[in-house]
């Protein structure tokens, strides 16, 4: 490449969520030498190469052209994660897309945070072309342990077993000092010798090794941190194996030895099961999180340590059903994020992973649509508060803690719904302090 590839990949190692990005093309075709009298090919060939990093990171891209300027467009969705960048010059990878957390937050020390309720999920076709701070589960090994230990099983990989056997004659492996003594004690055994036999066996020792790890691998798929997809994709080879492990003799090991002789589909086997047994993963995988989801989790993790704090009940996720004669589009039920309930004060609170108070002092139509159909949900929700006087919150993003409150009253009767917009950060460091804000915010 002409230009130096720092300068090209720093447009990509920083893409933040919900936002457009914009290239000139003539530091594209610089960086990939492309033609510059056809610079529209370079740009349409450079999304048709990396079209399947993009859509998985919900990146949507297209060229733009204002006056002879032409611009690759990059618009993030709401999903942050990590692919594999690919040249348009000569289809290798070259970088990666790094999409990450808008206001700058720190993903990892919070997914951390908020243990298991939110996993990135990886794709099995898209490999990195760097190392990721965020390995793939060992799940995805124990499903590759899975299909290769079948295909193993099909080749019915046989090894010399050397075992013990009383013969009717003797052999060049006979154990004459054993002969000797069982001899003496009982001359009706003149003519039984034990022979050491080298035996083509199936089930030998190494195969036994792995039956052993093949019982762990299965173990893994069955635990709840498994995505359930991948549980069901697999369910009928994991009951097809643990029938036949049940007949098979397993032996126990910390390490499957591999060696020279062995096939290569065996020692593709040992691999993986090296890597089960040590609980690591060598993959590179592809790998995003729903930012907005995330965003949810956080709060809800904020949330239910005020509802400890204040001793109150914390329900996430709480389904509202809708019953009775619907259309095919209807709604099963309301969910809002998360109901606060205490004796008969309820508060209902919905997270919201956008900009509005960043902007509270702009003003546009699409901020105003917006916030109207974020109201509007909420406000659908406390309606199942069966009280004059309502409280809920939606809760944004922003730099530090910020309420802003305000209320809306029916004219009709005495109903009032009291709405506080909150901003918090998203930071491991400023967790106690909004956990200790929100519950002076919160009344119950």
């Amino acid at each position: 490449m002409a230009q130096k590839p720092e300068e090209i990949i720093s447009y990509f190692s920083s893409l933040p969520t919900l936002s457009t990005i914009e290239i000139p093309a003539d530091k594209l075709i610089h960086a990939f030498e492309g033609n510059k009298r056809f610079p529209e090919s370079l740009l349409q060939k450079f999304i048709s190469v990396n079209k399947k990093s993009l859509s998985f990171l919900g990146i949507d891209a297209s060229i733009s052209q204002i006056g002879y300027k032409l611009k690759l467009i990059l618009s993030t969705s709401r999903f942050t994660g990590s692919a594999p960048l690919i040249s348009p010059a000569d289809g290798k990878k070259f970088s990666d897309f790094n999409v990450t957390g808008r206001y700058g937050e720190e993903l990892g020390e919070l997914l951390s945070l908020i243990d298991d309720s939110i996993t990135p999920e990886y794709s099995e076709s898209l490999t990195l072309f760097t190392n990721s701070s965020h390995k793939p589960p060992i799940y995805i090994e124990c499903c590759k342990f899975l299909d290769k230990y079948l295909e193993a099983r099909r080749f019915r990989w046989t090894k010399f077993d050397s075992e013990m056997r009383i013969q009717r004659h003797p052999n060049g492996g006979t154990l004459w000092d054993k002969y000797a003594v069982d001899t003496a004690t009982d001359p009706f055994s003149k003519l039984s010798f034990p022979n050491r036999c080298n035996i083509l066996e199936v089930n030998h020792i190494e195969w036994q090794q792995i039956n052993y790890v093949l019982g762990i691998a299965i173990s893994h798929l069955e635990l709840y941190k498994t995505p359930v997809k991948a549980r069901l994709s697999y369910l009928d080879k994991i009951s097809f194996l643990k029938r036949i492990l049940m007949d098979s003799p397993k032996r126990k090991t910390n390490v499957l030895q591999g060696r020279m002789s062995d096939p290569k589909v065996i020692k593709e086997l040992k691999e993986i099961g090296n890597l089960i047994l040590n609980s690591e993963t060598n993959l590179k995988l592809a790998w995003r999180v729903d930012y907005a989801d995330f965003f949810e989790k956080y709060v809800q993790y904020l949330v239910s340590a005020v509802a400890k704090r204040k001793g109150g009940t914390f329900y996430p996720n709480i389904h509202f059903p809708i019953v009775g004669k619907k259309p095919k589009w209807g709604l099963a039920y309301l969910e809002p994020d998360m109901v606060l309930k205490r004796g008969d004060s309820k508060v209902i609170i919905d997270a919201k992973y956008k900009s509005h108070m960043y902007n509270w002092n702009d003003y546009s139509d699409d901020l105003k649509d917006s916030f109207r159909h974020d109201l509007h949900q909420i406000m659908a929700y406390s309606s199942f508060v069966n009280t004059g006087e309502k409280s809920i919150l939606l809760i944004y993003p922003f730099s530090s803690f910020v309420q802003h409150r305000m209320t809306a009253q029916s004219p009709l009767d005495s109903t009032v719904v009291n709405i506080t917009l909150v901003g918090i950060p998203i930071s491991k460091k400023e967790v106690v302090n909004v956990e200790a804000k929100l519950s002076e915010l919160i009344k119950l």
